[in-house]
Order: C-alpha cells, then sequence, then structure tokens
C-alpha cells in the first residue's frame, strides 16, 4: 500500500488556496449560528450496496460506496468517504480526534460535504471494519449509513475542500450529534495513515446556519 502522501501537512503555509475568503474548515460557535427553520432543509441518505471499496488517491484512502442523499432539499450522488485525525472542524472551542467526511455530488458538479465527528470513548464496530481493511484495501462488507449518527441536525455553511486545490462553493453539513471512536482506534488510524488534518480558516463574512431535527 502506498504509504506516502503528496499532501504535506506539516507545511500547510505553502498551500495556494484555490478561491477567496471561503475556505473550510472552521471553528464553529453556536451561539453565533442562525436557526433554519425550513421544513424542507433535513438530511436523507440512502445506500445502494453493502459493498464498499478503498481507492488511495495519493492523498487520502477513500471508502467507496453507491449512495443518493437529498441534502437541503437537492439530490446528490455519493462520491466517496474519508477521515481526518485530529477532526478539522471545532464547536465552540472543543476539539475531536477525527472527523469522516462523506462527499456528495449534484448534478450541476457542485460539492457537498457531510461531516461526522467522532468523540473518543467507546469501540465503533463500523469503523474497526474500515481500519482492519485499510491495509489491503480490499472490498468490505459494511453499510456506510452506520458511520452516520441517527439524529442529522446539523449545521451548515459555504466553504471549501480542506485538500488542495481548496476549491470553493463547497456546501458543508457538520452533523451535531457525535459517534465514538476508542483510543486505540485513534492510534491505528494515525499509524496507518499519518495525522491529516487542515487548520482552522477564518469564518470572514459568512454565515453558519443551525438545523435542529
Amino acid at each position: 500500500m502506498l504509504k506516502s502522501f503528496l499532501i504535506d501537512y506539516l507545511q500547510q503555509e505553502k498551500w495556494q488556496p484555490d478561491g477567496g475568503e471561503a475556505q473550510s474548515p472552521i471553528a464553529i460557535v453556536t451561539q453565533d449560528t442562525i436557526t433554519q427553520t425550513d421544513e424542507n432543509a433535513g438530511l436523507y441518505f440512502s445506500f445502494e450496496k453493502e459493498v464498499c471499496n478503498f481507492n488511495n488517491n495519493g492523498q487520502n484512502l477513500q471508502l467507496l460506496a453507491l449512495g443518493e442523499a437529498i441534502l437541503n432539499g437537492e439530490r446528490h450522488v455519493l462520491m466517496q468517504v474519508h477521515f481526518h485525525s485530529e477532526a478539522e472542524h471545532t464547536i465552540d472551542g472543543q476539539s475531536f480526534p477525527l472527523e469522516g467526511h462523506f462527499v456528495y455530488q449534484n448534478g450541476n458538479g457542485e460539492l457537498a460535504v457531510v461531516a461526522v465527528l467522532f468523540a473518543e470513548g467507546e469501540e465503533n464496530q463500523e469503523f474497526q471494519q474500515v481500519l482492519a481493511e485499510f491495509d489491503s484495501e480490499n472490498a468490505l462488507m459494511i453499510s456506510a449509513e452506520l458511520l452516520l449518527p441517527e439524529n442529522k441536525s446539523y449545521y451548515h455553511y459555504t466553504g471549501s475542500l480542506t485538500t488542495p486545490p481548496l476549491t470553493e462553493n463547497v456546501k458543508w453539513f457538520v452533523l451535531q450529534e457525535n459517534l465514538t471512536v476508542s483510543t486505540s482506534q485513534i492510534e491505528a488510524f494515525c499509524a496507518l495513515h499519518g495525522k491529516n488534518r487542515r487548520q482552522l480558516q477564518p469564518l470572514n463574512q459568512r454565515t453558519v446556519f443551525a438545523y435542529h431535527c
């Protein structure tokens, strides 16, 4: 398996954003969010198969699965799932050891990312299966939906990819409910992948919305 990655997280100051002042990740401050009340703003997920495959693009180990989602009233197709350690977003100053990104694309080619924050706690059986297959990159029998929390309340803002080319106009949905991973799982991920967290970016003039199920 390819062990070296093209992205150097120790020299992020050399990354050249493909955009302006709407970069990700950000520090979410809940008291500054605006509540979203549109009844069509919920998130709905479906996954077609339980067989997932791995792809190593030289930047990230990606979990490939078939699925769709309705995100804020718009249909999107699942592209891939990957993880970052430590987590890239913070909530009210709280950091998390792991963050999962479900990357989607709509019919116009626009990207959306559903982010899941993992707190340190009990072992996550589904994530353990992912860890077990990362090294061999074999097909994996798992339901990707089990890597999402039951409650789909979220924070929403417009940002960017968190890896070069850092393209903007990406719609972010950071789920409010956390899942857990154990200390040993965090250590195992870092041993396989290394730490791959982009530094927090200025919010600038953007608004962060909150939707509560």
